[in-house]
């Protein structure tokens, strides 16, 4: 059967953990694998057949704005946050004219998840949920847990709220919302989801929660940026692709060099060792060491003979000496070891 649905991708967040990574940009925007964040999230969308998309911008919305026009997204409806941001709940404000009343399915622009989109949309119609959350296994390190009893969320903190019976999970930052939910968002002021979806779980409103295994990074911190890489080059070497990035490459058609991890390529007098993924032009090594466990997201300028191991490399950076362990990008350079 055929649905009118609508999808929301919340990049308005200021990024400072992931500072300096994400000074110069949007969070959402900073690259992986050569790629905006925002596009892998975008693939998500297509793929479970949801065509009309919107986002909302406070930070930097101009570096936004231009992504659109450059990944061709001119479709998107943007609601503009300003001059204050409205937090992870008074951001539904905005999209209320547009969404007219439309189930919309909420996406996170700073987490990567393998998560399948058309499951937990087919989920919330299934149990006729107000809202559906994706939930994981696995409760996060810190902040509050979803409690579950019986496939229903009936509380979010630190502990479970007097429900004996019900079992912590984590969120994927996934949420499925009836279009009535935006009835829940009056003003346009500053308001955090949870404690809506307290006050609708206390009015009695149906609060589904859907269980889907699989990877999950939310790429908040350095730590978890550094380790997003490692994982997909391992992954890949395994013939995987949970978050769809090699195939929103390949759909895009981005040229890259993927060495999978026990094997070595030689380009140029250079030997590349896997797992190692490059986005730049080949032509352009000088009897370099690359590898493993490396990531290159665009053209860089390389040194006769650096070294380059166990780093990720963003584009427009001079590389004069040897990286092992960093993150490096044009204005900053970070030691995985202290991540």
């Amino acid at each position: 059967m055929a649905r009118d649905l609508a999808g929301i991708i919340l990049a308005a967040g200021l990024g400072t953990r992931l500072r300096p990574i994400s000074g110069g940009v949007p969070k959402p925007l900073v690259p992986f694998f050569s790629l905006p964040l925002l596009e892998f999230v975008f693939k998500k969308f297509t793929l479970a057949g949801i065509s009309d998309v919107g986002l909302n911008t406070h930070f930097l919305p101009e570096k936004i704005e231009e992504y659109l026009k450059t990944f061709h997204h001119s479709d998107v409806f943007l609601s503009k946050e300003t001059p204050d941001i409205l937090g992870t709940g008074g951001a539904y404000y905005g999209f209320k004219p547009w969404v007219k009343n439309r189930t919309t399915v909420v996406c996170n622009g700073d987490v990567l998840t393998s998560a399948d989109l058309g499951a937990i949309v087919d989920h919330h119609f299934d149990t006729d949920a107000f809202v559906t959350m994706g939930v994981r296994s696995q409760p996060h390190d810190s902040g509050s847990q979803i409690w579950v009893d019986k496939g229903l969320v009936v509380h979010i903190g630190p502990n479970n709220g007097g429900f004996t019976h019900a079992s912590p999970h984590g969120f994927n930052c996934i949420r499925v919302l009836n279009g009535d939910f935006f009835d829940q968002i009056p003003k346009p002021e500053y308001s955090e989801f949870v404690p809506i979806i307290l006050r609708l779980i206390k009015q009695g409103k149906k609060v589904v929660a859907f269980e889907q295994p699989g990877d999950w990074f939310d790429l908040g911190t350095p730590e978890d940026y550094f380790k997003a890489h490692q994982h997909v080059l391992r992954e890949w070497s395994a013939g995987k692709d949970p978050f769809l990035v090699m195939k929103t490459l390949q759909d895009l058609g981005r040229p890259f060099t993927f060495v999978p991890a026990e094997e070595t390529a030689v380009f140029s007098n250079s030997k590349i060792v896997g797992p190692s993924f490059m986005a730049l032009d080949l032509e352009g090594l000088k009897s370099n060491s690359i590898g493993p466990n490396v990531v290159i997201s665009g053209g860089i300028s390389l040194g006769e003979g650096c070294r380059i191991q166990s780093s990720v490399v963003n584009e427009g950076c001079n590389i004069k000496d040897d990286l092992t362990l960093r993150i490096i990008g044009q204005n900053y350079s970070i030691s995985a070891l202290t991540l």
